[in-house]
């Protein structure tokens, strides 16, 4: 088990040196630009990174204001289609007042015509006024 923890030991010491040598390496690299490249380098980094974040956010929003769209369009749709369905059924019962009214108007006439056979007429009076027959 010795040998394990000795082993684990000399990896994890390998790959720290490994790592410091790394880092030596890129602050040798950062070295040999310039501070003004550098500081270029890093605020074109943090601009690329802002603008391809302030993309994804605005094509989020893009989608968002679609769905909302399609949302309060249905919502129209639903209610136009309500009161389509509205005017179609008060059509139906104008349609049959319409009939019961022409059937009244067909009663009526034929009882005045009954009455005028019958001789027994009775004045029709309309705003006080006698209306002859």
């Amino acid at each position: 088990m010795r040998s394990e923890t000795g082993r684990l030991h000399n990896h994890e010491d390998s790959e720290i040196t490994k790592s410091a040598l790394t880092e030596s390496q890129e602050t040798s690299a950062k070295e040999d630009v310039p501070l003004p490249l550098q500081i270029r380098a890093a605020v074109a980094t943090g601009l690329g990174a802002a603008a391809a974040r302030a993309k994804l956010l605005a094509e989020q929003e893009e989608r968002d204001i679609e769905h909302l769209v399609v949302t309060v369009i249905e919502a129209q749709l639903k209610k136009l289609h309500s009161k389509v369905k509205d005017v179609e059924d008060l059509e139906l019962i104008m349609e049959k007042e319409h009939a019961a009214m022409e059937e009244l108007g067909h009663y009526v006439m034929g009882e005045r015509d009954r009455s005028l056979r019958k001789g027994n007429l009775m004045p029709v009076y309309l705003n006080g006024k006698i209306i002859p027959l």
